[in-house]
């Protein structure tokens, strides 16, 4: 080999050397920590959580609409029932309020868990999963409620879910289409 290009890969090797001990500049520094900031920043491709069920943007306004709207739908759907002359269940004031009560809490539990883990097996079985967690509910909210809210077969309480998350899912549609709207109006004025 040539020694002129021995010394010149030395002098390169040197010089690379040299660089890559050197302090970085203030300049560097800056984009590179603008760089990283700009990393952090990215959230991930997953729709927010209030898309998906929530009523209100609020957590406490939303679990006060969500058991008004759980009670008045039950309410509609036993109405219903006891005009057919098939009522769905047994129940008592106090057993309405506390059976309505936990379910409000568990479905609002497990929607959270569902919809935050697997949203996107919640969004390909079209509510399936929905319907299956609200009918498991509703069976361990009746065995733990002995007294007050029992229903008559299992049958019963799988037309009653069926029929409550038809009638809860519309009345909550119209709910968030007049809460956006009032909001929105709320804002022009301004």
């Amino acid at each position: 080999m040539d020694p002129k290009k021995k010394k010149e890969e030395r002098k390169e090797d040197k010089e690379e050397k040299e660089e890559e001990d050197r302090e970085p500049t203030e300049e560097e520094l800056k984009a590179f920590i603008d760089r990283l900031r700009h990393a952090n920043n990215k959230k991930p491709n997953r729709p927010p959580l209030a898309l998906s069920f929530l009523i209100h943007p609020n957590y406490l306004v939303h679990m006060t609409l969500s058991f008004v709207v759980n009670a008045l739908v039950a309410a509609v759907v036993l109405g219903f029932a006891a005009s057919l002359t098939e009522p769905f269940v047994r129940v008592e004031p106090l057993g309405f309020i506390l059976a309505f009560g936990l379910l409000t809490l568990l479905d609002n539990f497990f929607k959270i868990l569902l919809y935050r883990y697997f949203l996107k097996v919640m969004l390909m079985s079209m509510g399936m999963i929905s319907l299956i967690v609200l009918i498991l509910i509703l069976y361990t909210v009746d065995s733990m409620l002995t007294t007050g809210f029992t229903f008559e077969h299992v049958e019963n309480l799988i037309f009653f879910a069926i029929f409550f998350s038809i009638l809860r899912f519309f009345i909550v549609g119209y709910l968030r289409r007049f809460l956006n709207r009032s909001s929105i109006y709320s804002i022009k004025r301004r």
